[in-house]
């Protein structure tokens, strides 16, 4: 039985000299909420059993005269829909590290009209936890319980210190503290509140929280960790010995930086400069070499590289339209093993229309991403005032803060090219840049870029900085599990003509299919379901496969592609498409190929680690009795990209029904991840078609190479 400290015997200790102290919560008094009833906590997270249609929790942001300072307070209650002890409220991260020292507090109103009944329980807490989130520590206040025997003041605000340490294995009580101190190992702390609930028929009630401080010195979560490196800029021209440059705009074929960015990369002082200790990136509206802006793309590929650790920008980002400025990594290997295999770390990236909010995510063959958003009234924006951007990176866990405060933690990830923690335990290079446009920022054309930017923009960075603990071997990560190379899984794509009678695949094995809707215009790039731009795929499982997907053409005619009667020659359909994949019977839409056309398709993404098996199945146009209206060699599908022992080009003939199918087996993607061919109609044809796409990886081969000492 969990032992119970009264907290009147708490509340008549001195008060903590906090003086000296900084309170580093956000929104500690829930003045930023909206007023009312709700749950909108900014800077909080929520936690709880979830019930009902809008999955709603137990705690709430409340507002009235009852609240301890200003208009707002947070209400919490037990669930009463569980059967079992549950837990309620809301919790908040902050930057830590081993040695750092705290304090914190709280108030806390038990309402007479509402009184927690039976054994429920309420207390404050602080937790120091390792880089998997595992609780190394654990702080309570005293513990509000049985407010009906009177032990607890009704109806008034009563402050509640964390001043007793617990065993985090028992969550019995072991001392009584003046400092909550972090222990080895720590790299962040928890400061949360907590309403306990035995269950349905245990009693209700609930207990009101307001005005919570978690106070820190100003060094304090840097103790424990030593700087290793750092540039302040402070000199007068940017180190040629720790960066270098990225010029142009990319290769023909990676349009833009792989990105369709606008802008030209120089290294020109008009671009790029230190001075007034800060390096600074200008984006220009000017014309050059083909460009209509210019900017500079800053790296530190082959001087100064880094694998794990804590690292730390500061910086002051642009605002408008067209600007998407970005402060991120690249694995070294990127030459051997191109991306996403390499891996990429985002430390930030923000879409300078909207500065309240920015963004870190990690590539490597799958996404994932989290976003911090300011608090509006009580924070700047990312483009107001200059904001610190940490990750602590650990052997296997990545976490991001903005000033101090925990947004996302990493603790499993997929690679294109191996299991995990690949491609995040190897060094990677520094990059910092501000392009203009492009698809993070939604393909913004150059007439919107001008009128929602207003020229010149800069990125002005304060620092990079990098520590390391102090010792490392109080880092003791629980070990991860064994590497998992990836299944073997198929990627389905099913071209539509945006046709009404386009039929939509349903197979009977539930695997997923890409519906891929192309509309002709005339142009060289195809639309994609709506967009000239690269489509994702998602793979059989419908989780994101890293791979896209994009189509040009040598100059189609204008007007909607036409669809297809089923196919049913005499000869039964292609054995080869008789898969657990395909449907039983062809689909009647696709992509048409007439007048000439040569039609190029590109799939990017993939990794030259892996190989892959490709098949494409294009029914020739029929006429409305069902017949082939082409009695040759009408369509050749020819792979350009990539390499593979089957034959690069095979023609279709539906008339005889030899070769609707093409299946190119064990491809290998040329360097720059991408496998792609063309379809073309054959002089003197009347046609022919890309109906359906079938792409799936073989076991992966171990391509990494040995791996670089850190900095």
């Amino acid at each position: 039985m969990e032992k119970i400290i009264q907290i009147l015997a708490v509340c008549a200790l001195p008060a903590l000299a906090m003086a000296q102290y900084t309170n580093v919560l956000r929104n500690p008094g829930f003045e930023y909420d909206p007023p009312g009833e709700n749950q909108s906590l900014p800077g909080w997270t929520i936690y709880g059993p979830t019930y009902g249609p809008y999955t709603h929790t137990n705690a709430y942001s409340e507002s009235g005269a009852v609240a301890h300072g200003g208009a707002n307070y947070i209400k919490v209650s037990q669930d009463l829909t569980m059967f079992s002890a549950n837990f309620n409220g809301v919790y908040q991260d902050y930057i830590s590290g081993p040695g750092a020292t705290y304090s914190a507090d709280g108030w806390v109103y038990a309402s007479s009209t509402n009184l927690l009944a039976g054994q429920n329980s309420a207390w404050i807490e602080v937790t120091f936890r390792d880089a998997n989130a595992n609780v190394l520590a654990l702080y309570r206040s005293s513990i509000v319980t049985n407010l009906a025997s009177g032990s607890f003041p009704l109806d008034t605000w009563m402050d509640l210190q964390v001043t007793n340490q617990y065993d985090p294995n028992t969550c019995l009580p072991t001392n009584t503290v003046s400092t909550l101190v972090a222990p080895a190992g720590a790299y962040f702390v928890r400061h949360q509140v907590v309403v306990r609930g035995n269950g349905y028929g245990a009693g209700g009630g609930s207990v009101y929280f307001d005005d919570l401080q978690l106070a820190s010195a100003g060094d304090t979560p840097y103790r424990g960790w030593k700087m290793a490196w750092s540039d302040e800029f402070n000199g007068t021209s940017v180190d040629p010995n720790t960066w270098t440059y990225d010029i142009g705009t990319g290769t023909p074929a990676s349009q833009g930086w792989g990105n369709y960015e606008l802008e030209y990369y120089t290294s020109r002082t008009n671009n790029v400069y230190e001075a007034g200790g800060l390096l600074h990136i200008v984006a220009q509206r000017e014309s050059y070499n083909g460009s209509d802006y210019t900017s500079a793309r800053v790296k530190s590929q082959g001087l100064i590289f880094q694998k794990y650790g804590r690292i730390e920008w500061r910086a002051k980002l642009p605002k408008g339209l067209g600007c998407w400025p970005a402060l991120w990594l690249l694995g070294t290997n990127i030459t051997s093993i191109p991306w996403p295999g390499c891996g990429e770390i985002d430390m930030m990236e923000n879409r300078g229309r909207d500065p309240t909010n920015v963004q870190a995510s990690l590539h490597s063959g799958n996404d994932e991403t989290g976003i911090y958003q300011f608090i509006s009234g009580q924070e700047a924006d990312a483009a107001s005032a200059f904001h610190t951007y940490t990750m602590d990176w650990s052997t296997n866990a990545m976490m991001f803060y903005v000033d101090g405060h925990l947004y996302e933690i990493q603790t499993n990830w997929s690679s294109s090219v191996g299991g995990y923690l690949t491609p995040f335990n190897q060094p990677f290079f520094f990059i910092m840049n501000l392009a203009i446009g492009g698809s993070y920022l939604g393909w913004p054309s150059a007439a919107s870029v001008n009128a929602g930017t207003s020229f010149p923009v800069e990125m002005d960075v304060d620092y990079l900085r990098i520590y390391q603990l102090a010792n490392a071997a109080l880092v003791k990560p629980p070990s991860p599990p064994p590497p998992q190379q990836p299944t073997a899984n198929s990627v389905l794509v099913d071209f539509d003509s945006g046709d009404t009678n386009d039929v939509t695949p349903s197979p009977t094995n539930g695997v997923y299919w890409n519906s891929v809707v192309a509309k002709q215009t005339g142009g060289t790039t195809v639309p994609l379901n709506g967009s000239s731009q690269p489509i994702r795929l998602a793979n059989a499982t419908n989780t994101n496969s890293g791979m896209t997907l994009a189509i040009t053409s040598t100059g189609w005619g204008a007007g909607a592609c036409p669809n297809w009667a089923d196919y049913n020659g005499s000869y039964g359909y292609p054995a080869a498409v008789n898969s657990t994949n395909f449907p039983s019977t062809a689909l009647r839409d696709g992509i048409l190929v007439s007048g000439g056309a040569t039609m190029t398709v590109t799939l990017s993404g993939l990794s030259p680690g892996l190989t892959y098996n490709l098949l494409i199945y294009g029914a020739n146009t029929m006429n409305s009795g069902g017949n082939t209206t082409d009695v040759g060699n009408s369509q050749t599908n020819t792979l350009t990209v990539g390499t593979s022992p089957s034959p690069a080009a095979v023609r279709f003939n539906a008339y005889y029904n030899t070769a609707t199918v093409v299946a190119w087996t064990n491809v290998t993607p040329g360097v720059r991840g991408e496998i792609a061919f063309t379809v073309a109609e054959t002089a003197g044809g009347s046609g022919g078609a890309l109906n359906f796409m079938e792409v799936t990886p073989n076991t992966p081969t171990n391509t990494r190479p040995p791996a670089a000492q850190p900095f």
